[in-house]
């Protein structure tokens, strides 16, 4: 029975361009640093959302950013494994991009249950002004 070739012995044309992903497993790494980083701004805002609509929308905007990035890394480590599971770089872009996935939904679960209060205490606090302006 004949061996499956790697993804380095098959032919260019018959693989998954990535590089409308990522130029290079260099480039990967430097978005990994990235999200490190972004993560931990992230946490920063932890007990801040309700300082004002600017700081909610920059967390907002931040958390978007990072989603994105993060996806990213996770499609590119994906399809790598996909590509050619057997190769431990492979499988090491697939756990740290599940490592970091894990990491950031930590902080979006802390961040969701901020704001949950955060529109609950602001919602109480308008039927309160409503019923003191009420006729």
């Amino acid at each position: 029975m004949r061996e499956r070739p790697s993804r380095a012995e098959a032919p260019v044309d018959q693989t998954w361009d990535l590089t409308d992903i990522y130029s290079s497993p260099a480039q990967w790494a430097e978005d990994v640093a990235r999200v490190d980083d972004d993560i931990q701004a992230l946490a920063a805002y932890q007990g801040r959302l309700g300082v004002d609509g600017a700081t909610l929308l920059a967390c907002l905007q931040a958390h978007d950013t990072l989603s994105v990035r993060l996806h990213h890394l996770r499609m590119y480590a994906y399809f790598n494994l996909a590509a050619d599971g057997g190769a431990a770089e492979n499988q090491a872009m697939s756990v740290r991009g599940d490592a970091l996935a894990a990491g950031l939904d930590q902080h979006k679960a802390t961040l969701a249950t901020a704001l949950g209060i955060h529109i609950r205490q602001n919602v109480t606090l308008a039927r309160l002004r409503g019923y003191n302006n009420s006729p």
